[in-house]
């Protein structure tokens, strides 16, 4: 009874249990098979230039800081990394995927929980609240959706794949369902067009990248985790290689981003 009279709690329910009225099953499908057809390029731009690059925010990196998440021994990174990969695979794998019940759906509800929980614990163990704000919140939210969908977009595109307009919108409205599912408010998911995103992540650059110390310290350990690891086993010297070939040099030298040339 008192589940059912917690207003929050069946708004809760009744979100992630009904697809809202803009959601084109069509365009959710090809969203699917256009990261498939690109699967290479998104890769890379996964790793190097969204979590390589978004670690230029400090609040970010305090969050993943605090809670060890992506900061503890190498082989826990490249755990945490694949989980990552996992939730998309499974948001992927089939055309019901993000149905209800289905792998993707309860994929993504795992991370949202999952978020509730670490939000909780870092307000419970005096999170400086004035300079960060609040922990995982819609703009943090709103900045990885980007990171996984204008920015895979940006990547497909300076690699000079030849990727269509419905290709973007199609692509573009799978992560504004799975960005709806995961707790983004309507007001706040930028991926329902093309030039809303690319204006949010350009303010986002504009206004938060501010590389830190431990934007630094973060960044090596995620290049020295993912280095002599399948299925490419590259260098320490490779990843940093690749890492710069798709952020700028400006981003690159503030993260200490290693020139070599050998891999």
């Amino acid at each position: 009874d008192n589940i059912k009279n917690n207003q929050s709690i069946n708004i809760f329910i009744n979100q992630i249990s009904q697809q809202p009225a803009w959601l084109d099953n069509n365009m959710l499908s090809h969203g699917r098979l256009v990261f498939l057809r690109y699967h290479p390029s998104a890769s890379l731009g996964l790793l190097y230039f969204s979590l390589i690059g978004g670690f230029s925010i400090p609040k970010i990196t305090k969050v993943l800081d605090s809670t060890g998440y992506l900061t503890t021994n190498n082989d826990n990174t490249w755990k945490r990394l694949l989980e990552t990969l996992d939730m998309i695979v499974h948001c992927i794998e089939s055309d019901d995927s993000l149905e209800f019940g289905k792998s993707g759906w309860l994929s993504i509800l795992k991370v949202r929980f999952l978020h509730t929980k670490v939000r909780l614990r870092l307000l419970n163990n005096n999170w400086d609240s004035n300079t960060y704000g609040l922990p995982i919140n819609q703009g943090d939210l709103m900045a990885t959706l980007l990171a996984f969908s204008i920015n895979i977009v940006y990547v497909i595109q300076t690699i000079g794949a030849p990727i269509t307009e419905y290709d973007i919108k199609s692509y573009l409205h799978l992560w504004r369902y799975i960005g709806y599912l995961i707790g983004i408010k309507e007001e706040y998911n930028p991926c329902d067009s093309y030039e809303k995103s690319i204006g949010r992540i350009e303010s986002i650059i504009y206004h938060l990248f501010h590389p830190t110390v431990d934007s630094i310290n973060v960044a090596q350990h995620v290049l020295l985790a993912v280095s002599n690891r399948p299925p490419n086993y590259w260098s320490f010297n490779c990843h940093c290689q690749m890492a710069r070939c798709l952020l700028d040099n400006e981003v690159s030298n503030a993260l200490k981003i290693k020139f070599s040339l050998s891999c």
